[in-house]
């Protein structure tokens, strides 16, 4: 069923997206491109979009994707105007140039082709995809303000630039603060303190993992720590306080967490938000199936990775969602000069979520 995909419209569609620099409008270019899909029914809910087909079905699958993006940074930096969507042929595939075109105008795109399929042959499982407008600033008009809308399922995938070749089990946390600027450069100091005396024990695979993860990303010059306490970023609020933001390493758990806040106590920090990191489990089965699913595609198993970045996974975890990050490009382009995707990245990427959705059709049917 995926042979009807066409490579030229694919990138078409990524580019026209990337060409949406605001993340209304590019909603307003999804809802456009579901309409024209026979049987899906769609729901505008707090700026979002929600998209369902066989909404009947006893059990659900999820895909969640994000229209907003971060800015350029410098103008001058970029090949391109990276919001023009500049399309290249080159060694017979399509590079999509632009802000996004990675995180996740590709993943978007991925969505809309996979649902574009599957309304012409309907799966027995509920699919639920949705577009959020805000995912980049904390998701606090995006998935947060959907969570009491959404059915319990059997997994979630959220097209995030993994690469086709890995796919992300887990996500570090993030704790939000504002502390006194005559404190700042000894909360640094803590914070550096506290890093270098934690330590962290897993077991053997997910070791294996994380050391993998690790060496993967260190090997394509990813500069942030994969698993430590550090702050990724600081903003004066004014003359007496600064907000900050700590990145929290991954299967810490809520009680170490709130140690870690404590030992700052002393230096009056209010906590605004948390985001505890989150993990979906290796022996979960759709992890075993889009592995499967990826083998059956590309001749090779993707791999598991803890992802270095935020996103909208634990929302879904702490749900009791198994969740899993998976989509085309690369996660060292993603918020990068020169962004870009392949459109043959996306093709693929559609097609292994399709021989994904076939196989957990038919492991639910043999369930029920």
């Amino acid at each position: 069923m995926e042979k009807g995909l066409k490579i030229e419209q694919i990138a078409k569609i990524c580019g026209e997206l990337i060409a949406k620099r605001d993340p209304e409008e590019a909603l307003e270019y999804v809802e456009d491109n579901l309409k024209k899909i026979p049987k899906i029914s769609l729901h505008k809910i707090h700026g979002n979009l929600i998209a369902e087909l066989n909404k009947d079905a006893e059990q659900t699958l999820i895909f969640c994707g994000h229209l907003d993006v971060t800015p350029p940074g410098n103008m001058e930096k970029w090949k391109y105007d990276p919001f023009s969507g500049k399309m290249i042929e080159y060694d017979k595939d399509i590079v999509i140039f632009g802000r996004g075109a990675a995180d996740m105008k590709g993943g978007i795109t991925v969505l809309l082709t996979v649902m574009s399929v599957l309304a012409q042959k309907i799966p027995s499982l509920h699919v639920l995809m949705i577009f959020t407008t805000d995912e980049e600033s904390g998701g606090y008009n995006g998935t947060r303000k959907l969570l009491d809308m959404i059915p319990p399922a059997i997994g979630c995938f959220i097209p995030e630039p993994t690469g086709l070749k890995h796919f992300s089990l887990g996500e570090k946390g993030e704790l939000m603060a504002t502390i006194s600027n005559k404190e700042k450069n000894r909360v640094k100091e803590e914070v550096e303190r506290i890093a270098k005396s934690s330590t962290l024990t897993l077991h053997s695979e997910l070791k294996d993992i994380f050391e993998h993860s690790e060496n993967f990303f260190t090997l394509f010059g990813f500069e942030e720590k994969i698993n430590a306490f550090y702050i990724s970023r600081e903003e004066r609020i004014d003359n007496d306080r600064t907000y900050i933001q700590i990145e929290i390493p991954y299967l810490t758990d809520c009680f170490r967490v709130l140690d870690f806040v404590n030992l700052l106590a002393d230096f009056n920090i209010i906590v605004q938000d948390y985001v505890p990191p989150t993990l979906t489990s290796p022996a979960s089965f759709i992890v075993k199936t889009l592995m499967k699913s990826s083998y059956t595609i590309l001749g090779e198993s993707a791999l598991p990775l803890f992802f270095p970045c935020s996103s909208e996974a634990p929302f879904f975890r702490q749900m009791g969602i198994p969740t899993v990050l998976y989509g085309p490009g690369e996660t060292v382009l993603a918020h990068n000069t020169n962004e870009f995707v392949r459109a043959s990245s996306i093709l693929k990427g559609s097609q292994i979520y399709l021989e994904t959705i076939d196989a957990l059709s038919e492991l639910c049917n043999i369930q029920t």
